[in-house]
């Protein structure tokens, strides 16, 4: 985790190792660096809680329209078996294909 990284190189930082991203270009032994690698650990923190409340208003939204999350195995496995699956693929001949035997 974020928080997880902060610590590690923060534990680098007090036993006199740097950290240095060859590929981002972040090197803790200089004030950029450090500051760059805060900005980007910054920036990442806050694009995950974002997402986190887009994704709980999303649910919310759903909610409040009766929906709930995910169709359900069953539910999938009865369509098959009814043939009224929209996808073209599954008709009822072809539940067999869908579930092989088991040897």
């Amino acid at each position: 985790s974020l928080r997880d990284l902060i610590d590690l190189v923060s534990e680098f930082q007090e036993r006199g190792v740097d950290f240095v991203s060859l590929q981002d270009g972040i090197n803790t032994a200089t004030a950029t660096g450090r500051f760059t690698f805060n900005i980007f650990a910054s920036l990442a923190e806050f694009e995950r809680e974002i997402i986190r409340e887009r994704t709980n208003a999303g649910l919310a939204a759903a909610k409040a329209r009766g929906r709930r999350g995910g169709q359900g195995a069953l539910r999938r496995w009865q369509q098959v078996c009814r043939g009224d699956s929209q996808d073209s693929g599954h008709r009822k001949g072809n539940v067999l294909s869908l579930h092989p035997k088991r040897r």
